[in-house]
């Protein structure tokens, strides 16, 4: 996972990212990676798992993350099937769906996607001539999403033990507030 520096005093969410690791889909490590870095989100993915199917390994890296963005974008030597995007992007969004994880998937314009493959979602939509225009729907959609997790780790086994006692205390109140 790449990270970027911590926010001052904010938590880092990490975003798993799906995509075709192939010289026709780098632009993503490369000019997508840095931008989410650049705003502050630890970027994950599993290109340095390979095989066929969804690796635990991968499904555990979904897990850790707070939210998950699929680019589906064309597969080639996929001619008129009915979906012809990355079969591993699709199990790595449909895992993430299955874990209630936030989902921003990106579908190339020739790409097929079965409809309801994620629910009812809507993809942002990436052409390839434009792919700046995307990328910036893209970085819009996770301004707006509120995908932070609040962790509180106490340091101590008397402190946790007080945390545990305190939150089930009649007349507890447990608010959150979203930045």
């Amino acid at each position: 996972a790449r990270a970027a520096p911590a926010l001052a005093g904010g938590p880092q969410v990490k975003v798993f990212v799906g995509y075709g690791y192939n010289a026709r889909d780098q632009w993503i490590e490369d000019h997508v990676f840095p931008i989410l870095l650049g705003m502050g989100f630890v970027v994950v993915h599993g290109k340095d798992m390979h095989g066929q199917v969804l690796q635990p390994d991968v499904k555990s890296r979904i897990d850790q993350s707070d939210a998950a963005i699929g680019f589906f974008t064309l597969r080639d030597g996929q001619g008129d099937a009915d979906f012809t995007s990355h079969i591993w992007v699709r199990d790595e969004m449909v895992h993430a769906a299955a874990k209630g994880k936030p989902i921003i998937p990106v579908r190339e314009e020739t790409a097929k996607v079965p409809d309801g493959l994620l629910g009812n979602r809507q993809y942002i939509v990436l052409r390839p001539a434009d792919r700046l225009a995307a990328v910036t729907e893209l970085v819009r959609a996770l301004g707006q999403r509120n995908m932070r997790r609040l962790k509180l780790d106490p340091d101590g086994v008397e402190l946790t033990r007080n945390l545990r006692k305190w939150r089930m205390a009649p007349g507890m109140l447990r608010r959150a507030r979203a930045n």
